[in-house]
This record gives C-alpha cells, sequence and structure tokens, in this order.
C-alpha cells in the first residue's frame, strides 16, 4: 500500500526543516562563493558548491539525524511502537554473551587460526547450545525499534554504506544479543544508501568480513522497502525530490 497522505507530509516537513537548518543556514550564500571561492562557483552550480563547502558536516548530519527521523516516519506508516534510540533492558544467558563475543573475535580473526565466514544460521545455532541457564542485566540500545512489526519485533543498526570495523563488530553483537532473546526478533545492519548499486556487487570489506550479507544486512533500497513495501522507496525519492527542487527554487530567488 502506498505511505499514508499524512506520512508524506510529515517526510516533506522533515526534509524542508533539514533544508532550512542544516543547509540554507550555513555561514556561506551565493555570494560568499563567488567571491571567496572562484573554482567552487565556475565549476558547481550555487547549491552544489554549497554543499562541496560543507559536504563532511552535512553528510555527518544526513546519517545521523536525517535517516534515523526518516526511518521512525516511514515505520509509524505502519506500525505504532515505533522508538530511536530504544534502550532495551533484558537477561542474557551468561553463555549466550560469551558465544557471542568469541564468534565476533573469530569473525576479525583474532583467535589464532581461527578465521571464521559470516553465516547466520550457523551462529544461531552455536548461540542456542551455548546457553547455560544463568543470566546476566544486559542494555542493548537500538537505533531503531519497532515492537509491533508484522513478523515480530524489529531492530535495525542504521549506518552509512561504508562503516568500519569496530562499529560493524559492535552491531554485529547486538544484532545476535537481540536475536537471541527470541526466534521472532530480527535485527538488522540497516545500511542506509548503496553506491556499489546493487547488493551483489557491494563489496565493503569491513561489513562483508562480519556480517552475513543476505542474513544480517539490509542495503539501500531494500532497507526502506522492508520497514513499508516494495514501493516505499520510491515514494521517498520521489517525495525527498519534490521537496528538493522547492527549496532551491527559493533559495535561488533571494
Amino acid at each position: 500500500m502506498p505511505l499514508k497522505k499524512a506520512t508524506i507530509n510529515k517526510i516533506r516537513e522533515l526534509t524542508e526543516i533539514f533544508f532550512e537548518d542544516k543547509i540554507f543556514s550555513l555561514d556561506i550564500d551565493s555570494e560568499v562563493v563567488k567571491k571567496g571561492y572562484p573554482w567552487h562557483s565556475i565549476f558547481f552550480t550555487p547549491e552544489a558548491a554549497i554543499a562541496a563547502l560543507k559536504e563532511r558536516s552535512l553528510i555527518t548530519s544526513i546519517g545521523q539525524s536525517f535517516v534515523p527521523q526518516l526511518a521512525k516516519i516511514v515505520a509509524e506508516d505502519k506500525y505504532k511502537d515505533v522508538y530511536l534510540n530504544y534502550s532495551l533492558v533484558c537477561r542474557l544467558d551468561r553463555g549466550v554473551v560469551q558465544k557471542i563475543d568469541l564468534i565476533c573475535r573469530e569473525l576479525r580473526g583474532e583467535r589464532k587460526g581461527k578465521k571464521r565466514i559470516p553465516n547466520h544460521k550457523m551462529e544461531m545455532e552455536e548461540i542456542k547450545k551455548a546457553r547455560n541457564g544463568k543470566t546476566v542485566n544486559t542494555r542493548i540500545v537500538l537505533d531503531l525499534y519497532v515492537g509491533d512489526y508484522k513478523s515480530g519485533p524489529l531492530y535495525y543498526e542504521i549506518k552509512s554504506p561504508k562503516p568500519n570495523l569496530d562499529q560493524t563488530e559492535a552491531a554485529k553483537k547486538k544484532i545476535l544479543q537481540f536475536m537471541s532473546l527470541s526466534p521472532s526478533h530480527h535485527g538488522f545492519y540497516a545500511l542506509h544508501y548503496n553506491p556499489y548499486i546493487t547488493k551483489e556487487r557491494y563489496n565493503w570489506r569491513f561489513t562483508k568480513s562480519i556480517m552475513d550479507m543476505e542474513k544480517q544486512v539490509l542495503i539501500g533500497e531494500e532497507m526502506w522497502n522492508y520497514l513499508g513495501d516494495k514501493n516505499t522507496y520510491g515514494e521517498i525519492i520521489k517525495t525527498l525530490s519534490e521537496v528538493s527542487k522547492e527549496k532551491w527554487k527559493q533559495f535561488n530567488r533571494k
């Protein structure tokens, strides 16, 4: 089903606010670009020049602020129990915690002669067998949590498509811990865009060495469609593009 009109309006509002707060409020305008950055003003459009000059901070803001909020809005189109930075307090079996740590060390190659290949099914079987009945209080902070997702509680660890090794290992631990709580729990490394275009061509070694690409990773379009349906990503991009055109027209008229 298409996104609700109310959801589209929320996406538009979020995007408009981001433009105003993170782009148009930058301490660089078209005149500053022309006078102070002649090569930028020659080889880029005004909006592209501003983005180029502030790219690092802008991209960080998109990943850390805009994308999670957008994912929450999209999830809320169909679900009610939706949270960002959800603190899940639970009790985990000590044997499970130890096994997950061991799996991650082996994936990183930290155990001599014990470098392993990611395999979600095998990992979950090992975790199940590792239970010893002793439990420990644990707090797992989940980037995006959807408690009433159609197939069971859903967790997204949201990252850019080229995360570092430590980020990926930490996410792997949280995904396995979350999924060890119940067979109905689903956790994914959610990479919000894909510069490799297709999942088959994705080749970032840190992700591929730690995560089972088929079972533990959703990337680009599939990340967004998993929250909605096969048309969700297209609807999001259409809405964002419309707002972008409107905002840049306003900017260029100033």
